[in-house]
Order: C-alpha cells, then sequence, then structure tokens
C-alpha cells in the first residue's frame, strides 16, 4: 500500500439555517484515507474511480434576529468520490455542540425570593449532522489553483429541546484554501478490478 501527499485545507463558510437565521463557520479539511478503483472492461478500457475518507473540524456561529444567536463546534467523518472533470461529491456524518445566547434580558429568582439578572444567558445543547455536498477541487485541474468551492446542505438535529429534539435544515456555501507547502500523508489503495471472461 503506497502512500500519497494530500492536501490539507482551511475552510469557510457562509451557512444559511431555515427560515431565517444567517451565519459562518471556519475549519479544516482532510483526508484520512486514499482509495483508487481501476476497472478494466473487456473491451480494453479501463475506469478509474477515486474517493477519500476525510475528516472536517468547524466552528462558528448563526444569528437568529430578536431571538437568539447561537455558537456551533462540529466535527465530521464521511466519503468523497473524486470525478476526472475536478468535481466532487461527498457524504458527511457527524455530532457537535450548540450553545444559544438568547436576547432580551433574562431574569432568575433565587431560594430567597431575590430576582438577579443573568447576563449573557443561554443553554448548551447535543447536535447530530449529516451533510452531503457536491463541489469542484481546482487543486485537481491542469493549471492547479488552491481553491475548493462547494454546496451543501446541511440536516442536524439539536437536543435535548422541550425533552425532545429540534430538527434544522442549513445552506452552506464554503471556499477552502490550500495552505501553501502544507499537507498530509495518507495511505493510497489500489484494488484492480476485470471484467475479462
Amino acid at each position: 500500500m503506497k502512500k500519497l501527499k494530500a492536501p490539507f485545507f482551511i475552510s469557510g463558510s457562509f451557512l444559511y439555517d431555515f427560515p431565517q437565521s444567517f451565519g459562518t463557520t471556519a475549519g479544516i479539511d482532510f483526508p484520512l484515507k486514499h482509495t483508487t478503483l481501476i476497472k478494466e472492461k473487456n473491451n480494453g478500457y479501463v475506469i478509474e474511480k477515486n474517493w477519500e475518507l476525510i475528516f472536517t473540524a468547524n466552528a462558528g456561529f448563526y444569528r437568529y434576529e430578536f431571538n437568539h444567536t447561537g455558537l456551533l463546534l462540529s466535527i465530521y467523518l464521511g466519503k468523497r468520490h473524486h470525478y476526472k472533470n475536478a468535481s466532487y461529491f461527498e457524504t458527511l456524518a457527524g455530532a457537535g455542540l450548540l450553545h444559544t445566547v438568547y436576547d432580551g434580558n433574562v431574569y432568575v429568582v433565587d431560594d430567597n425570593g431575590t430576582v438577579k439578572q443573568k447576563n449573557n444567558y443561554g443553554r448548551t445543547y447535543a447536535t447530530i449532522n449529516i451533510a452531503p455536498g457536491y463541489g469542484i477541487d481546482l487543486t485537481r485541474i491542469k493549471k492547479p489553483k488552491p481553491f475548493t468551492v462547494s454546496f451543501q446542505p446541511i440536516f442536524w438535529l439539536q437536543f435535548p429541546y422541550n425533552s425532545f429534539v429540534l430538527p434544522h435544515g442549513s445552506l452552506a456555501l464554503t471556499i477552502k484554501y490550500h495552505l501553501p507547502n502544507t499537507t498530509v500523508s495518507v495511505k493510497n489503495k489500489i484494488v484492480h478490478k476485470s471484467h475479462h471472461v
């Protein structure tokens, strides 16, 4: 099993969470393993497919106007399929934390009946996230550029929320930048399959 050098990306995303929240995230993205599948057809035509096991992590926030601000932290593992035209499709699954800070004033009453104001009061929740995505990897074109651009719907659950869960649907537009002279060394598994009879 050979090893290859793969890009280490830093990323920035513009986030929209339905129905009316806008935000942004920043993070890192790199592969853990690379697989190349080579299929040889009966007519001698060879098809090559490439995919990676990838890790991503990001942190950010969204703003729900007149309600609250959400602080996000999440990690993902997933599979990214690369195509000859430099496009890719990926499916990610992950988990994270959400901390909400409420707008307006929040008051509490202690055991003595004294009312006190809580500054920057909020709550912390766990999240479960599923995120398919489609992008263009400009590091794989004939004249490589150190960027990728991707579009990603994100489906996530916030819990416990009122003793249950709160589903979310978000959209992310992400730009990733390959740091100069920064790569990761990953195992490259090559699998040969033949359709000869």
